[in-house]
C-alpha cells in the first residue's frame, strides 16, 4: 500500500499543482481582462468625446456656411449699390452736359438774335436817318455791331466758369446798348 499512497500522493501533489496553475492563469486572465474592459471603457470614453467634437463642428460649419451667406449676400448688395451709384452718377455727368449744352444753345441764340435785333436797328436807322446818318457814316460804330459778339463771348465764358447770367448777356451790357442806341439814334448826348 505504501505504493499506493506514493502514487496518491504524488497525484495530489500534481493535481495541487494544475491547482495552483489554473489559480494563477485565471487571476492572470482576470487581470488582463480588467486591463481590456478598462481600455474599452477608454475608448467608449474617446469615442463618445470624438462624436460630440463631431457635433460642434457640423454646427460650427453650419454656421461658417450661415455667415458665408450673408457676407455673399451684403457684397452683392455692395456692388449693387456701386453699380447703381456708378449709374446715377453717369447720368448727372450726361445731365450737366445737357444743361451746359444748353446754357451754350440759349447763349449763342440770344447772343445771335441781339446781334441780328442790333443789325437790322442800324440798317433801319440808316435808311431812317437820311442825312443825320450820311454826316455819322465816316463815323460807323463798329463797337456796337461788335457788341452782341461780346456778350456772345462773355456768355460762353460765364458757362464755362459755371456762374454768369443764364441768357448770356447782363442787365449792365443790355442797359449799355440801349444807351449806346439812343445816342446813335441822336436822342440822347453825343
Amino acid at each position: 500500500m505504501a505504493s499506493n499512497q506514493a502514487k496518491v500522493e504524488e497525484t495530489l501533489d500534481r493535481l495541487m499543482n494544475r491547482i495552483d496553475s489554473y489559480q494563477r492563469e485565471k487571476n492572470y486572465n482576470l487581470r488582463h481582462a480588467s486591463a481590456v474592459y478598462d481600455r474599452l471603457d477608454k475608448l467608449v470614453q474617446t469615442m463618445a468625446r470624438l462624436e460630440a467634437e463631431k457635433s460642434e463642428e457640423v454646427k460650427i460649419a453650419a454656421k461658417i456656411e450661415e455667415m458665408t451667406k450673408q457676407i455673399d449676400k451684403i457684397l452683392k448688395q455692395q456692388q449693387k449699390k456701386e453699380k447703381q451709384m456708378e449709374f446715377e452718377e453717369t447720368l448727372r455727368k450726361i445731365l450737366h452736359g445737357a444743361k451746359i449744352t444748353g446754357k451754350v444753345i440759349e447763349t449763342f441764340a440770344s447772343s445771335a438774335d441781339l446781334m441780328f435785333e442790333t443789325i437790322a436797328r442800324l440798317i433801319k436807322e440808316e435808311y431812317k436817318g437820311g442825312a443825320v446818318r450820311k454826316q455819322k457814316e465816316d463815323d460807323f460804330d463798329l463797337a456796337a455791331l461788335l457788341k452782341p459778339l461780346n456778350s456772345l463771348i462773355q456768355g460762353f465764358a460765364s458757362i464755362g466758369s459755371g456762374g454768369g447770367s443764364d441768357s448770356g448777356y447782363s442787365a449792365d451790357s443790355k442797359e449799355e446798348e440801349d444807351k449806346d442806341d439812343k445816342n446813335r439814334s441822336g436822342n440822347g448826348p453825343e
